[in-house]
């Protein structure tokens, strides 16, 4: 376990990993973030949405989770538009930064971090219009978004594969009996 508590975020390797060094470990992560936000992937989050549940609410959201590692090397819940620094905030180990060299890299990493933030904004956006576009003329489905037919709940293994998951279908059933029976009840 790495000593500096400092460390103990969600970017930083803290412990060691049986089969990689601490860079491999490194290296997943930043993996992880560049496969899951791809540009052909982003444009199915957002073409689901728009076959669902609304590209408008999504949009920030996935503009913020797909920007925040790349532009601040930060998880997304770490990051902000407006980071505050301050020139004597440094480790004990460490010197204080002189004004020439502190204000004018500061100055500089805010205005590209913003450059970056609203160019990935613009793709985002544009890909948010392609989505709603395409779904006004094509309707668009895919296997993660198919509705469940009824026969599919007793051989899908998402439903069979445990105990808890075959109780919640019986649970599932049991509500829906239950509640189209009172709309009955109401609509006679």
């Amino acid at each position: 376990m790495d000593p500096d508590l400092n460390k103990y975020d969600l970017e930083h390797v803290t412990a060691h990993h049986p089969k990689m060094n601490k860079g491999e470990w490194e290296g997943v992560y930043r993996a992880a973030w560049a496969t899951y936000y791809t540009p052909a992937h982003k444009l199915t989050i957002l073409r689901r949405a728009a076959a669902g549940m609304g590209v408008s609410r999504l949009m920030p959201v996935l503009f913020f989770f797909a920007t925040a590692y790349p532009v601040e090397k930060l998880h997304p819940l770490q990051a902000g538009a407006f980071r505050l620094k301050y020139r004597r905030d440094r480790r004990p180990s460490l010197p204080i930064e002189p004004i020439w060299s502190f204000y004018p890299k500061l100055v500089w990493e805010v205005i590209t971090k913003h450059v970056r933030f609203g160019i990935a904004f613009a793709q985002i956006y544009l890909m948010m219009k392609q989505a709603k576009r395409e779904q006004r003329l094509r309707p668009y489905m895919d296997l993660a978004i198919t509705p469940v037919e009824d026969d599919e709940t007793e051989t899908l293994e998402l439903f069979t594969h445990n105990e808890g998951a075959r109780n919640e279908v019986a649970h599932t059933r049991r509500i829906a009996a239950l509640t189209h029976g009172v709309r009955a009840e109401a609509s006679a």
